[in-house]
């Protein structure tokens, strides 16, 4: 019943953790096991329980609990945002949540997650072609962020909602961004960060640590000018 109520997000996101579920192998490990790979850390909120250094097998009843241990704590943060009513401005999640991972592919073909820039401060740019705003805001973003930091470690990308690649190359090319652009299909990516009904023109700043700790709507240069004061802390 656990695995059956475990979302689609949970199961990509478990399909990349470094974990593997052995089929039923009754000679060497009974009827059932799982192996997990040196340097995993398990943690709790209030504990550290395993910090596996080499591979490590558990069987049985032992398997199940710390793969369904494992599987919540994985997903508990997601679907709890996922559950959340939006805040005024359209937000699922707020500042002090862990950044929802995600996968994405970019204009250029490449794919990543975000978890792939943990270590380094990162700005997601929700966006559209559509958007005269964010039209507005982009080179803003190019010139007084992605240029002045993108040597300093600064991760910059924005997040095309909803639309096909050659929509995004527009997009690019009108803007005359170098920061690279995800597509976000079906606007997955954007639901993580934003009720789906909710406007783009929308900024999502994330520390070392995969935390958000800053958020804008729409492009007021107040507002701009103080996100900009909190990037540069996190470098």
């Amino acid at each position: 019943m656990l695995l059956k109520r475990i979302s689609k997000t949970c199961i990509n996101f478990w399909s990349r953790f470094p974990l593997q579920v052995l089929a039923a192998n009754a000679q060497k490990f009974g009827t059932a096991g799982i192996k997990l790979q040196p340097g995993l850390i398990i943690k709790t909120r209030s504990a550290k329980l395993f910090n596996i250094t080499k591979p490590t097998i558990f069987t049985n009843s032992v398997a199940f609990t710390l793969l369904s241990l494992l599987l919540l704590s994985a997903c508990s943060s997601s679907s709890k945002i996922a559950n959340r009513e939006p805040d005024p401005r359209g937000f699922l999640v707020k500042i002090g949540d862990k950044a929802p991972n995600f996968s994405m592919q970019f204009t250029n073909g490449t794919e990543a997650t975000l978890k792939d820039y943990k270590g380094k401060p990162v700005m997601l740019q929700f966006t559209a072609s559509w958007c005269s705003v964010c039209i507005k805001e982009m080179p803003h973003i190019e010139n007084e962020i992605w240029q002045t930091w993108k040597d300093k470690g600064l991760v910059v990308i924005g997040v095309d909602r909803d639309e096909p690649l050659e929509k995004a190359e527009l997009l690019i090319e009108k803007t005359g961004v170098t920061y690279p652009i995800a597509l976000d299909p079906g606007a997955e990516i954007y639901q993580k960060y934003a009720a789906k009904k909710s406007g783009v023109t929308r900024n999502v700043i994330i520390d070392k640590n995969g935390e958000i700790v800053f958020l804008t709507r729409l492009f007021n240069l107040e507002e701009f000018d103080a996100m900009k004061q909190k990037i540069e802390t996190l470098l």
